[in-house]
C-alpha cells in the first residue's frame, strides 16, 4: 500500500496534541460546576430525557476599532461557533442507542430570558507569532460580517443530534445543547435558564438489521464512564459487562487471598472447555497443589468463575486431579487473549460450577427427526485498510478485496448433517457484510453451491458498508461432496469502477441432533420439557453442559449413554427452548493448557502512591536494560520504572490494552505526593498497527499506542492520548515520549545518543532543518514540494533550512542528515508496513 505522508519528527509530538477526540463525560458521573446542572431524568431503551439548568452566566466587555462588544461564558462550557461567528456557550454529551439509527430531539420545555441591544464578541482566529521571545500561538479578532448582519438565531436549533456512528461498534451520538442563541441584526441574545430535552432513537432501515451491539471488555469500562445513558443500553450477554457485573453480585471473592500465594495467570484465545492438570500447575505454582483444593478459585475481569475439579473430593490435589472450566476468547483490537487467574483462598470455598439432573423421562421428544437453528460465522482479517472513513476503533479489517486485479472471491465451508430436505417449510439464512472501497455504483453477484442467492446481483452507491442478507431455501444446503463441503462464490460485476472489501459471511441453516465426531452444539426446536435423543457418538466418554448463561455454565449428570452397534446415542431431559444452548463433546475437545498459555505472575504493588515525577513505561524484555537510562535521569527527577504487563495485571485484570496504561497514568497523577506530581513519561518499545498480528509480516505491538481517527489519513497513533489525564479536554496534561525500539541493541545506542546529546554543547546542526519532498512524478505530485516550502515558511528565521526536492536517498539525504539536523520533515510516497 502507497500513500502520501508527511512526517514531522521533531514536532509529532506538536501535531499529535492538535489530533481532536471529542469526549463526552457522563453527569452521572462527574458533578458539573457550579454555573450549570445537567440530569437524566428518563432514560430507557426508547428515548432519553434530560434537563440542561444554567444558573451563573458571566460576561465582560471587549474593545474592538471602537466597537464594545460581550464576550458570554459559563463555567467550564466550551463554545459555539466557527471563527468569526458569534461565541456562546454550548454544552454535548454522549448518548448511546440501541441500535443505529437516526435520533430524534425535542425540546419538552425551557425557561429564558431575553437581554437586547447585545453585540456578542465573535469567536477569534488563532495565529502564529514571531516576536522576540519566540514563536507562539496568540487570538486575533475576526469577524463574519455576513452573519452578523443577518436577521435569524444563531444557532437555530437549542438542541441536536451529530456524529452519529459508531464507538467501538456501540451506535451512539453527540447531543449538542445550545442554551444560548443570538440575533445578529436584532442585537438580541436569548438565554435557556432550563432546557429539558427528548431523545427518541429511530432504527436505521437500511442498516438496522444485524447492527447488533458488540463487546470490547477493554474498553467497556470507557463507554460506561462517558456515555451518559449507559445503564440503560441493552449491552450484550455475550462475556459482556453485564454478564462480569452478574458473576460479581453473586460469586465475588468473599474471602481473602492467601498471604504469599500464587497467582497463575491463564492465557485464552478462544471459546471452549478447557483443563489445567495437576502436573502442569505444580510446575508452574507448587503451592497451589499443595493445599486442599476446595480453597482454589478462578477469576476473570473481576468476577469469579465457576470451575470443576476432578478429584478435589479426598481434600487433596493429586497427580490425577485437573481443574476444568469454560472459557471464553476476547473482542479486541489489541490482543486475541482473554486472561483468566488461579489463586487460593484462606478461609473460603472457591466457586464451582452447579449440575442438572438429567435423567431421561418417556420417550425421546426430540431426535432424529428434528432439528434446530445453528448459526456459523466465517471471518478471517487479512486486509487492513487504515484511512477507511469512520471513527477511531470501528473494524478496519477485512477478509478480501474485490477489485479488477481480484473480481471473484470462493470460499469453502463445511456443514455436516444439515437437513437440507426438511419437511418444515423454513428456510435457512445467509448474511455478507461489504464495506465498499469506491464511490461509483456497486453490483454483486452472490452463488452458494451454485444457486443464485440475488437475481441480478445486489447494487448500492458510496463508499459505505452494505449487508446482504437473504433467506435461503434449505436445498441450497446440500452438500457437493461427501466431505459435506459448501462454496461461496462472490464475483464483482463491475471491477473497472467498483472496489469492494468482503469482511464478514454469516449462514444459518437447520442442523440435525446426530454428533459431529463427537461434539454437538445445539438448542431446542421450540419451548418445552424435551427428552433429546443424539446419535453417532463414537466414545462412551462424553461431557454435557448447558453453556446458555456463558459465564455460569450447568454440567448436566445423569444422562443415559446406550450402546447402538459401535455407535452411542445420549439421551437426557431439560427444561429448554431455541434461547438455550448445550454443548455435547468428548475429552478431545477439552483442550489441555500447557507452559505457554499458564504463566505465573509476578507480583506488583502499583495501586499506591506514585513518588516518581518521571515515569518509565517499558515492554519487560527491556526492564534490565533500561536501567541505565532509569539510573542516569535520577541526577534530576525521582525515577519509577514499571513493566507495562504489571500495568495491564493491576489496571485491566490482567489484558494487554492502551486504556490500562492511561489508567495506571490517572492513578499517578492523581495519587502522589501532591497532585499532578508526576511530570514524565517514557514508553520504551515499539507499537504495531496489527497489535493482533493478523498478517503473517507484521511485527510484534511491544508497547500499543492509542489510534485515533485523522481525516484523511485514517487510524494514527496518538501517545498524547495516554496521559491526558486531568478532566475530560483535549489537551495533554503530562509530559511523554516514546523509544520505539525493537530490541536490546536499539535500546542502548538510544540511551548513549540521549548521554551524548545531553553531555554535549549543541553545535551548528541545532540551527538546520532538512525538508525532504518526493519527486513529482505526476502533476498532482508537486503538492509534496509545496508542503515543505510551506513548512519552510513556518521556521524561525535563526533556522538554516534545506530543501531537498530531486535527490538521490542514499547519497543527499543520508549526507545532509550526517551534518547534523534540529529537524528532519519529509512529505512524499511511503510503503506503510505493520
Amino acid at each position: 500500500m502507497y500513500k502520501r505522508i508527511t512526517v514531522f519528527l521533531s514536532f509529532l509530538i506538536v501535531l499529535l496534541f492538535a489530533v481532536s477526540i471529542g469526549q463526552a463525560q457522563s453527569s452521572q458521573q462527574q458533578k458539573p460546576p457550579d454555573g450549570w446542572t445537567i440530569d437524566v431524568l428518563e432514560a430507557d431503551e426508547n428515548h432519553l430525557i434530560l434537563e440542561l439548568t444554567v444558573t451563573d452566566v458571566e460576561s465582560q466587555l471587549v474593545e474592538h476599532d471602537g466597537v464594545t462588544y460581550r464576550q458570554f461564558h459559563t463555567v467550564d462550557l466550551p463554545s459555539w461557533g466557527k471563527v468569526g461567528q458569534p461565541q456562546l456557550p454550548m454544552h454535548n454529551v454522549l448518548v448511546g442507542m440501541p441500535q443505529n439509527g437516526t435520533p430524534n430531539v425535542e425540546i419538552l420545555d425551557f425557561d429564558k430570558k431575553i437581554e437586547e441591544d447585545v453585540l456578542v464578541y465573535p469567536v477569534p482566529s488563532i495565529v502564529r507569532d514571531d516576536g522576540k521571545s519566540g514563536s507562539q500561538l496568540t487570538t486575533k479578532f475576526a469577524l463574519d460580517t455576513e452573519m452578523y448582519q443577518a436577521d435569524s438565531l444563531f444557532p437555530a436549533v437549542q438542541a441536536e443530534a451529530t456524529e452519529i456512528g459508531f464507538w467501538r461498534y456501540q451506535p451512539a451520538f453527540q447531543l449538542r445543547l445550545y442554551p444560548f442563541q443570538y440575533n445578529p441584526q436584532q442585537r438580541e441574545l436569548i438565554i435557556y435558564e432550563r432546557l429539558l430535552v427528548q431523545v427518541t432513537y429511530n432504527p436505521s432501515p437500511s442498516k438496522g438489521e444485524g447492527q447488533g451491539v458488540g463487546f470490547d471488555p477493554v474498553f467497556e469500562q470507557e463507554l460506561e464512564r462517558t456515555m451518559i445513558n449507559y445503564h440503560s443500553l441493552p449491552r450484550p450477554k455475550v462475556v459482556s459487562h453485564d454478564d462480569v457485573e452478574q458473576a460479581q453480585d453473586t460469586v465475588t471473592v468473599h474471602g481473602k487471598i492467601a498471604d504469599n500465594a500464587s497467582n497463575v495467570k491463564i492465557k485464552i484465545k478462544k471459546e471452549g472447555f478447557y483443563r489445567l492438570t495437576y502436573n502442569t500447575l505444580n510446575a508452574i505454582a507448587p503451592d497451589l497443589v499443595s493445599g486442599n483444593p476446595k480453597y482454589l478459585f478462578l477469576s476473570m475481569q473481576g468476577g469469579q468463575i465457576p470451575i470443576l475439579i476432578e478429584g478435589e473430593d479426598d481434600g487433596s490435589f493429586d497427580a490425577e486431579d485437573s481443574i476444568l472450566f469454560y472459557g471464553h476468547g476476547i473482542d479486541s483490537p489489541y490482543t486475541q487473549y482473554n486472561i483468566y487467574w488461579l489463586s487460593v483462598l484462606t478461609d473460603t470455598v472457591g466457586l464451582r460450577m452447579t449440575s442438572h439432573d438429567g435423567t431421561p423421562t418417556g420417550e425421546p421428544t426430540v431426535g432424529l427427526d428434528d432439528s434446530f437453528d445453528d448459526t456459523r460465522l466465517y471471518e478471517k482479517d487479512l486486509l487492513y485498510w487504515q484511512a477507511m472513513p469512520g471513527e477511531a476503533g470501528i473494524d478496519r479489517w477485512f477478509w478480501d478485496k474485490l477489485d479488477s486485479s481480484n473480481p471473484l472471491f470462493e470460499t469453502d465451508f463445511i456443514i455436516k448433517n444439515n437437513d437440507y430436505d426438511s419437511q418444515s417449510g423454513l428456510d435457512g439464512h445467509v448474511r455478507i457484510s461489504f464495506q465498499a472501497f469506491t464511490f461509483d455504483e456497486h453490483n454483486i453477484q452472490i452463488e452458494l453451491n451454485n444457486n443464485e442467492l440475488f437475481e441480478g446481483g445486489i447494487t448500492w452507491s458510496g463508499q459505505t458498508e452494505y449487508i446482504a442478507s437473504v433467506s435461503v431455501p434449505l436445498g441450497y444446503f446440500y452438500p457437493n461432496n461427501e466431505e459435506s463441503l459448501h462454496t461461496f462464490a462472490i464475483e464483482n460485476l463491475t471491477p473497472s469502477s467498483s472496489d469492494v472489501y468482503i469482511n464478514w459471511i454469516e449462514v444459518t441453516y437447520r442442523d440435525m441432533y446426530v454428533s459431529e465426531e463427537n461434539y454437538l452444539a445445539f438448542s431446542a426446536p421450540t419451548t418445552d420439557t424435551h427428552t433429546f435423543e443424539i446419535t453417532e457418538f463414537a466414545t462412551d466418554t462424553i461431557h454435557l453442559f448447558d453453556v446458555t448463561s456463558p459465564i455460569t455454565p450447568v454440567e448436566v449428570v445423569n444422562y443415559q449413554l446406550n450402546s447402538d452397534q459401535d455407535k452411542y446415542i445420549l439421551k437426557f431431559t431439560a427444561d429448554a427452548s431455541p434461547a438455550s444452548h448445550y454443548i455435547a463433546f468428548s475429552n478431545n475437545y477439552v483442550t489441555d493448557l500447557t507452559s505457554n498459555e499458564v504463566i505465573l505472575d509476578e507480583p506488583s504493588e502499583l495501586k499506591q502512591d506514585i513518588l516518581a515525577s518521571y515515569v518509565i513505561i517499558t515492554h519487560p524484555d527491556f526492564y534490565d536494560t533500561i536501567q541505565e537510562l532509569a539510573e542516569y535521569r535520577t541526577e534530576k527527577f525521582e525515577v519509577m520504572t514499571v513493566k507495562v504487563d504489571d500495568i495491564y495485571d493491576e489496571f485491566n485484570h490482567g489484558i494487554k490494552s492502551p486504556q490500562a496504561i492511561r489508567a495506571f497514568l490517572e492513578h499517578a497523577f492523581m495519587n502522589g505526593p501532591m497532585l499532578g506530581g508526576i511530570e514524565f513519561v517514557l514508553l520504551v518499545g515499539d507499537a504495531s498497527l496489527d497489535p493482533k498480528m493478523n498478517r503473517p509480516d507484521s511485527l510484534p505491538d511491544l508497547m500499543p499506542s492509542y489510534y485515533s481517527y485523522v481525516h484523511p489519513r485514517g487510524e494514527i497513533p496518538n501517545d498524547s492520548w495516554f496521559v491526558k489525564v486531568a478532566g475530560d479536554d483535549n489537551l495533554p496534561d503530562l509530559k511523554i515520549g516514546r523509544m520505539p525500539v525493537r530490541t536490546n541493541s536499539e535500546l542502548k545506542t538510544v540511551i548513549n545518543k540521549i548521554k551524548v546529546y545531553e553531555q554535549t554543547e549543541p553545535g551548528d546542526w541545532s540551527k538546520r532543518a532538512i525538508f525532504v519532498a518526493d519527486d513529482a512524478a505526476k502533476d498532482e505530485e508537486v503538492i509534496f514540494k509545496q508542503d515543505m516550502e510551506k513548512m519552510m515558511s513556518l521556521m524561525h528565521r535563526n533556522i538554516d533550512s534545506t530543501l531537498l526536492s530531486f535527490y538521490e536517498p542514499e547519497r543527499n539525504v543520508v549526507s545532509e542528515v550526517n551534518e547534523g539536523a534540529l529537524l528532519l520533515t519529509y512529505s512524499g510516497h511511503v510503503t506503510v508496513h505493520c
